[in-house]
């Protein structure tokens, strides 16, 4: 790696979510690609709504001595042209649901990948149940009187 200040950046892209799987884990990969998923979604959306929406305000809109604020947000705009707004509601909602289903997908095929793993086969944990609580009539009979006891006080 170089000692730019960017040079962190080439690794980063370039790293496979299966060799991240390995160094830092299943769960922080998975945070790692919800993270993308959302900067992605915002990035499409932006484009969508600002390519959209934006002019369609513009356009069609009713202005009487408005600022740009004003100009671009859909308060004057009326008849026809809330279709456009309508519109981009629905493929913002294909959009989202999008890329929850892709990125769905790949987190799936990660979980199967890591748990079908040697390494997690073999682990210790991949073997381990944690019983947290347990009730009197669960208990032996031995021990059961002496578990009414504590529970009473």
């Amino acid at each position: 790696m170089g000692k730019g200040v960017f040079a962190w950046f080439e690794p980063v892209m370039q790293t496979k979510e299966e060799d991240l799987v390995i160094n830092i884990g299943l769960d922080a990969t998975v945070f790692l690609r919800v993270l993308r998923m959302c900067r992605n979604i915002f990035l499409v959306l932006t484009v969508l709504g600002c390519g959209i929406l934006i002019p369609t305000n513009l356009i069609r809109g009713q202005f009487e001595k408005e600022d740009i604020i004003t100009r671009v947000t859909p308060v004057n705009t009326f008849g026809d042209a809330n279709w456009a707004i309508t519109i981009c509601a629905w493929l913002f909602n294909i959009v989202v649901a999008g890329f929850l289903w892709w990125n769905y997908r790949a987190i799936l095929r990660l979980r199967r990948q890591y748990y079908e793993s040697p390494e997690y086969q073999s682990s210790l944990h991949a073997r381990t149940l944690m019983v947290g609580l347990f009730f009197p009539f669960m208990l032996y009979p031995g021990l059961r009187e002496n578990s009414n006891q504590h529970l009473d006080q």
